[in-house]
């Protein structure tokens, strides 16, 4: 049966790809909506690129909403030093490799409800029945764990692209981009989704072969 599902994303070339693999997919997924965290690139072009993507492969009736604009305890400004630009802009500062991209006449329009509020609102109206998937920092699912005291129990499961298991860093040596970009909530979502939480580490998204397809 199709899922109900909400994207969380930071998007970023890889989320994009995720988004457009989980919108292809059969049988389709009911996706609810993108909602947007700051993370491979800032918050502004995170919501952009999710609006873009939607334009591109003409789904723009799934709403956008943007959400956390940082970690919940961002890092001192000192310690960003460390990073050269090539890391730190993975994906380009835009997040799409700062590729000259066509213009689109229309682009949809991003919705006024915070993500937080309306991932809450969807998991209520569909309880137990909605799959949170999550490709970048965990900050937005904290922060609706921290704000509504029934939102774990409305959710139905969730899927996490986070964390590793041998130390196989991305992002440092031994540290995972999207656990690294805001550790205190994947803290927070780990302890309080046990038992619905199905992590993807990072080890096993650089083992698994996606072959191409074209749609």
């Amino acid at each position: 049966m199709p899922r109900y599902i909400i994207i969380d994303n930071d998007a970023g070339v890889d989320d994009a790809w995720a988004i457009f693999l989980l919108l292809k997919a059969e049988p389709r997924n009911q996706v609810l909506a993108l909602t947007c965290v700051n993370g491979n690139t800032s918050l502004e072009n995170v919501c952009r690129n999710n609006l873009r993507l939607l334009a591109q492969l003409n789904e723009r009736q799934i709403p956008v909403y943007k959400g956390a604009v940082s970690a919940l305890v961002p890092p001192e400004k000192e310690s960003l030093s460390n990073f050269t630009s090539d890391i730190e802009f993975f994906h380009g500062r835009n997040g799409f490799g700062d590729v000259e991209l066509p213009k689109i006449d229309s682009l949809p329009q991003l919705q006024e409800e915070n993500a937080i509020n309306a991932m809450y609102r969807l998991v209520k109206q569909h309880p137990g029945e909605v799959s949170l998937v999550c490709c970048g920092p965990l900050t937005n699912i904290a922060l609706a764990i921290r704000m509504y005291s029934d939102f774990t129990e409305n959710v139905k499961d969730v899927f996490i692209m986070g964390g590793n298991y041998t130390a196989m860093g991305n992002k440092t040596r031994c540290a995972e981009f999207n656990f690294h970009g805001d550790p205190e909530a994947a803290y927070i979502v780990l302890q309080e989704m046990e038992g619905k939480t199905t992590l993807v580490p990072w080890e096993t998204c650089v083992s698994a072969g996606v072959p191409q397809v074209i749609y």
